[in-house]
């Protein structure tokens, strides 16, 4: 079912700039020979392969063929000089060899060098967990990085007999309770390195690896809660929260990006390179709902969606994960929904989540981690999907997850008797 999701549909095709499809026979004698296209890999997934297809010498007048082999799969009767081709439904861990023709007077000619891509394997669902439990009842944690398998860093609120903290530290066989400053709950954390790390609450901290600083940004660029930070270095970070919050750090000062917005801002996320980020969020149970872009420029909505107006989409929208190419964000309503870089589209189709998926992590589209409500926690191998709950028979729910290598780790709280403490689970593959 899930190869229907990440299967881009009707837009593939208009992300070619390619017109007029036209499934002819194959005439062998070539007239008026032209350069031959040159083929290159664009991006892979497990059932994928995008194809960068440039030609040097577009005319109306000489069409394009791209063949798998013996397998047409495209064939068109004008080409662009420089387009993308998504060749869709593959297996995985397969190896197909792609090649072009040009087409002139209906003769094929001109063929290019043969251009082998190897789809990408899935990947294990055999993760081995285990379950901690932290603090006093009234206890929970937000969000989790993974530094490697015996060093991970958990965020929230700990209750404990000896005092409160916001911070628990794995060092391969135990947990160790730190306090981050104010003993504000903390909301998100984000790990450049060991003297890098910023945790986010009313307002950014930052650990250089001797002290945290608060940084008390001021009122007009700060009207609500940071709940989520993402960047690609600490000179180029992104704040969102409250109230449309949306803040910018360039490393010496932070300043406040129009968001067009009063919806809460709950993810955000962007390309390695930082030049596409996206940020979504939502208010209150029955409030408004909002997918944000930004490319170079300002911040533009993708989608928005209010109470009063069901367009049947993504209502709540609660977590983004994004690569060079393809975006995935999850929320209410058992979707999962695929993001499309480049022209502002996606895609929507329910997977049947079995509650509210909170947060999406993974080092690639093949090995995703997915926690949520009620226990819940899933994992995509790049074709298929697994699910685990933990605590049945009591409300529990992941706040937040992440996979790195072959450790998977969910954070949120477990309820007992009305009362919740934090809750861990760590899966090793």
């Amino acid at each position: 079912m899930f190869q229907h999701v990440f299967r881009p549909l009707a837009w593939t095709l208009s992300l070619l700039g390619l017109a007029g499809l036209c499934l002819t026979s194959c005439p062998t004698q070539p007239t008026n020979p032209r350069d031959p296209a040159t083929l290159s890999v664009e991006y892979t997934t497990c059932t994928e392969v995008w194809l960068r297809v440039q030609v040097p010498d577009s005319t109306k007048s000489a069409g394009l063929r791209l063949y798998r082999g013996d397998s047409l799969v495209i064939n068109v009767s004008s080409a662009s000089t420089d387009t993308v081709v998504i060749d869709t439904r593959l297996q995985p861990n397969t190896t197909y060899a792609y090649h072009t023709v040009r087409v002139q007077d209906d003769h094929e000619q001109s063929p290019s060098d043969p251009l082998e891509v190897t789809t990408l394997p899935t990947t294990s669902h055999d993760f081995s967990w285990t379950i901690d439990t932290l603090g006093n009842y009234g206890s929970y944690l937000n969000d989790v990085v993974i530094v490697d398998e015996d060093n991970i860093w958990a965020v929230g609120d700990i209750e404990t007999d000896s005092g409160r903290y916001n911070l628990a530290k794995w060092d391969g066989e135990q947990w160790r309770l730190e306090h981050v400053l104010s003993y504000a709950s903390l909301r998100s954390i984000q790990y450049f390195s060991a003297n890098d790390v910023w945790a986010n609450s009313t307002y950014p901290q930052h650990w250089d690896g001797k002290k945290w600083t608060l940084y008390r940004l001021d009122q007009s660029i700060r009207p609500g809660i940071i709940q989520a930070c993402w960047g690609t270095s600490s000179s180029n970070l992104y704040f969102v929260g409250d109230d449309g919050t949306i803040v910018h750090y360039d490393g010496q000062q932070f300043t406040q990006e129009e968001s067009g917005t009063t919806v809460d801002l709950r993810a955000v996320a962007g390309s390695p390179d930082g030049q596409s980020i996206w940020a979504c969020g939502y208010t209150g149970n029955f409030g408004a709902s909002v997918l944000l872009h930004k490319q170079g420029g300002s911040w533009q909505p993708v989608w928005t969606w209010i109470a009063s107006a069901d367009t049947g989409a993504l209502d709540y929208p609660a977590a983004l994960w994004f690569d060079t190419h393809l975006g995935v964000i999850v929320g209410d309503r058992s979707a999962f929904w695929q993001a499309v870089a480049g022209p502002l589209q996606f895609t929507t189709d329910p997977f049947g989540f079995q509650a509210f998926p909170y947060a999406v992590n993974g080092p690639a589209m093949n090995d995703l981690l997915v926690a949520g409500d009620l226990g819940y926690v899933w994992h995509y191998n790049g074709q298929s999907w697994r699910t685990w709950h933990f605590f049945p028979g009591q409300f529990s729910l992941w706040r937040g997850g992440m996979l790195q290598g072959n450790t998977a780790v969910a954070v949120g709280a477990v309820y007992e008797n009305g009362l919740n403490r934090a809750a861990i689970a760590r899966g090793y593959r």
